[in-house]
């Protein structure tokens, strides 16, 4: 994306050009770039300007560089580009994930097979194969997935059939909301694939004034220069009775952090388990544990007893003739009692975990652990438990020490990619994803089962006659 033009900052005349995830402003009179210094370090506000096709542009800078060509790079994270002023009420996506996962070939053959014949023509109309509600921060959005209208971009068509996320909302005018909705939208496909990549994504902007006009584009730095997206391909039937749950947990969870999420389809080499990625990942572990702490912390054992009888002896072991540092010793000694069985240890956390999603896991576990000396195929029992913790949380002790590099065997690298699997199972379990569904979607994710296999002969999903529009 290359584009330039005139426009003001801070009152100073500039020409700017747009190029990948910069905007370079060069003002007009060289002798007005001293007027610019001290913006370098500004952050985290939006720019306006306009073009000569979209006359209201606006991108959200997140960073401020000066440089040395007598110039101020702006760094964007997202850009809208708008032919008018009128609101905004709809966003229609295509792109590579969304073709991944919702396939035509897989709808088209499901309804076949249901009896139900297609009586559109797709390259003119176009079909309505689902619809459903969220809220996304008190915004009410309709989300509806079309098949068809290959020909309605003219000669620009690929003459393909594309699935189409049509996204609905009252009219809105902040561009800060229209992106935390397209957030929304980018976060789903990111979670439910496991995977940060979505590919390139074609984000169309629509208003509605009498009929519905193409208003303008949405464009995400992230996806600039974004390769072919290396992902699964999850097909829709499969995913159709968890996208509901899955799409609103992505808006209440906008701004969790994904760094710890793989960019490529799986992540399998052990040299792929750097210090660095295996640390995200034992942060996402705490942090998904603290969000739902209440489902894994349900068995605790009690230590009451005990626990009091040692605060009453020391408690017995105060009196007026100790020195400051000796209370300040038993103080210490106090709280350190009071401290322990209130805040699990790392150990104790995994075998929660693990004890709450046992019957999610049931399935995968001969898969995922196929090395270790265990037999899984009925699940686990404590000892086992043990076992699977403490070699996770050894690698976690390890990769705090070996900062720059790690080195791990086969058997390592299988607990590593496991606990990639708890992180998953956690995020479906607050997302309140039943324990089929979790066992469907880790073994259609991570290849660790063959759930899907029997998944339509049960009629799990239940199919719905297409609106044509």
């Amino acid at each position: 994306m290359r584009n330039e033009g005139y426009t003001e900052f801070d009152g100073v005349k500039c020409i700017y050009f747009i190029e990948n995830k910069i905007i370079r402003l060069i003002p007009c009179n060289k002798n007005d770039l001293q007027k610019l210094y001290h913006h370098y370090n500004d952050h985290d506000f939006l720019f306006g300007f306009s073009e000569d096709i979209y006359a209201n542009c606006i991108a959200y800078i997140n960073r401020v560089q000066m440089h040395w060509s007598f110039s101020l790079d702006l760094s964007w994270r997202f850009l809208v580009k708008i032919a008018n002023s009128n609101p905004i009420t709809e966003m229609h996506i295509t792109g590579e994930a969304i073709d991944k996962m919702f396939h035509p070939a897989s709808y088209f053959y499901k309804k076949h097979m249901n009896g139900f014949t297609n009586d559109i023509d797709l390259a003119y109309e176009k079909e309505t194969a689902n619809n459903w509600q969220i809220i996304i921060e008190g915004t009410k959005v309709n989300i509806v997935l079309q098949y068809g209208g290959i020909l309605e971009n003219g000669i620009a068509s690929d003459m393909m059939l594309h699935p189409q996320l049509i996204i609905k909302f009252d009219p809105i005018t902040d561009i800060s909301r229209i992106y935390k909705i397209y957030s929304a939208i980018e976060r789903f496909l990111q979670i439910i694939q496991f995977n940060s990549s979505v590919g390139r994504l074609n984000i169309k902007l629509y208003g509605d004034k009498g009929d519905l006009f193409n208003c303008g584009l949405l464009f995400d730095s992230a996806l600039i220069g974004e390769k072919k997206a290396d992902i699964n391909q999850l097909e829709y039937v499969y995913l159709e009775s968890y996208i509901q749950k899955l799409l609103q947990f992505s808006a209440d969870n906008i701004d969790m952090s994904l760094d710890f999420l793989p960019d490529t389809e799986f992540r399998w080499l052990r040299e792929e388990y750097t210090p660095q990625i295996i640390t995200r990942l034992f942060a996402a572990f705490e942090s998904e544990y603290k969000a739902n702490t209440a489902l894994y912390e349900l068995i605790k054992e009690d230590t009451t007893k005990i626990k009091n009888k040692l605060l009453y002896k020391i408690q017995e072991c105060y009196s007026d003739c100790l020195s400051s540092a000796e209370k300040t010793y038993l103080e210490a000694v106090k709280q350190q009692v009071l401290s322990l069985g209130s805040q699990p240890g790392q150990r104790r956390k995994v075998k929660n975990v693990l004890l709450a999603v046992r019957d999610s896991l049931k399935s995968s576990l001969g898969n995922l652990l196929m090395r270790q000396d265990m037999r899984l195929d009925n699940g686990y029992s404590d000892k086992e438990i043990k076992t699977i913790a403490e070699n996770i949380v050894e690698l976690r002790s390890q990769a705090s020490h070996d900062t720059t590099q790690i080195k791990l065997d086969e058997k390592q690298t299988e607990y590593i990619h496991f606990l990639e699997v708890l992180i998953y199972v956690q995020m479906l379990k607050r997302a309140e994803i039943d324990d089929y569904g979790i066992e469907l979607l880790t073994g259609l994710v991570f290849g660790c089962n063959n759930s899907h296999l029997f998944y339509l002969e049960g009629e799990k999903t239940s199919f719905v006659p297409t609106d044509n529009i």
